[in-house]
């Protein structure tokens, strides 16, 4: 299993850690060819892709599959498993001009601070 840290996150650092990412990075990590978005592609990882630690990420085995799949099949935690895969909806259907008031509202329905960005490391508690 890959990323068990998330099991002593709170949904509010998961929050944080994906939208500090995103805003910073304002950029799709998506197929050149086919525009599809992966958790890795180059510099860039998708809001579920960045999550995952550099020295733990696994194309064969993360690609091509969900975050909700992944923890189906036990690759990854389940702990805000919803969250998770509401962000990587989030990076995988808007534009990235829409990302932060998209966060807000996701924010506002998981009844998280929209922009405390307090980030999360493979050692947080």
């Amino acid at each position: 299993m890959i990323c068990m840290y998330l099991e002593n996150a709170t949904a509010q650092e998961v929050f944080d850690k994906v939208a500090t990412h995103l805003l910073a990075q304002m950029e799709r990590a998506a197929d050149d060819i086919d525009g599809i978005c992966q958790y890795r592609v180059g510099a860039l990882s998708c809001a579920a892709g960045c999550l995952i630690p550099d020295e733990e990420y696994d194309k064969d085995l993360v690609e091509g599959e969900g975050w909700i799949g992944l923890a189906d099949n036990g690759i990854v935690p389940k702990n805000h498993l919803h969250l998770i895969g509401r962000l990587q909806v989030l990076h995988d259907v808007h534009l990235p001009h829409s990302w932060k008031k998209q966060l807000e509202i996701l924010a506002e329905y998981e009844g998280l601070d929209a922009f405390q960005r307090l980030p999360i490391t493979k050692e947080s508690p």
